[in-house]
């Protein structure tokens, strides 16, 4: 399978704090009638290309359809924040309407990294939590990799500084060796 194989279909929803806000459902153009889906959610900085995934499901029987979450990768606006979210139930919007639009009460949702977070938050609270029959979670983003005592010191920190710096950051390089693992060029 290649990219070509998928169709994207644009969501679009109430504007934000900064804005016009789209995500984008992925379908495989291999789906077929009656077989049970699969929604993928990506990771942080990232977003869906890795067709092999949906290859592997359709080789055993399923659909596949992922989500470019909003303000990433397709789904993101010029005006926007790449990666930006204040609460993780933002997310919640695209994932009940790509549920509405697959049509099935037995979606298997799968999250990969804070696709993970999200879908095991998801399948706490969110709209349709009673339509997923079951949850893959690919090295999913469940805490941050921390000591006891910067858990209890940084974390409450990070809290309030960004309550009143809301896109402040901590400038980290980012290393060329991630992109170029994902590129055969």
């Amino acid at each position: 399978m290649t990219l070509d194989d998928f169709s994207e279909q644009t969501l679009e929803f109430e504007d934000d704090y900064e804005g016009r806000v789209i995500a984008t459902l992925i379908s495989s153009k291999l789906n077929k009638v009656d077989r049970q889906p699969v929604l993928y959610l990506h990771g942080f900085n990232d977003y869906f290309f890795q067709s092999h995934i949906a290859e592997a499901f359709h080789e055993q029987g399923y659909n596949f359809y992922a989500l470019d979450l909003r303000k990433y990768g397709r789904s993101l606006l010029p005006h926007q924040t790449p990666n930006y979210c204040r609460s993780v139930t933002e997310y919640f919007e695209e994932i009940d309407r790509s549920l509405e639009i697959i049509g099935r009460n037995n979606t298997i949702l799968m999250g990969h990294s804070t696709g993970g977070l999200i879908a095991g938050v998801y399948m706490n609270t969110g709209t349709y939590k009673d339509h997923i029959e079951r949850l893959i979670l690919n090295s999913p983003f469940l805490e941050f990799n921390i000591t006891f005592l910067q858990r209890m010191l940084l974390l409450p920190l990070a809290g309030i500084v960004s309550f009143f710096f809301p896109y402040s950051a901590r400038k980290k390089p980012f290393s060329h060796l991630y992109g170029a693992s994902l590129s055969a060029e």
